[in-house]
């Protein structure tokens, strides 16, 4: 594979990110930044109110700010 290895270390860096995650902060943090779901819509989806979801991304954002 080819891949430039910046390239890779994004990659891998962002497989650390996603596992320093527990698995509800790992889906508000995928359906917010890679869907572009809104907090209510992701609220609504997993049954949880807009309070804990932004609860859920704050945790998540804390963690990944540990690789930069």
């Amino acid at each position: 594979s080819d891949l430039p290895l910046d390239a890779i270390e994004r990659r891998e860096t962002r497989k650390a990110m996603l596992a320093a995650m527990t698995d509800k902060q790992r889906e508000v943090f995928i359906m917010y930044y890679r869907d572009g779901m809104t907090q209510e819509q992701i609220a609504s989806i997993l049954n949880i109110t807009q309070v804990g979801v932004k609860h859920h991304l704050d945790a998540a954002l804390a963690k990944v700010k540990k690789y930069f």
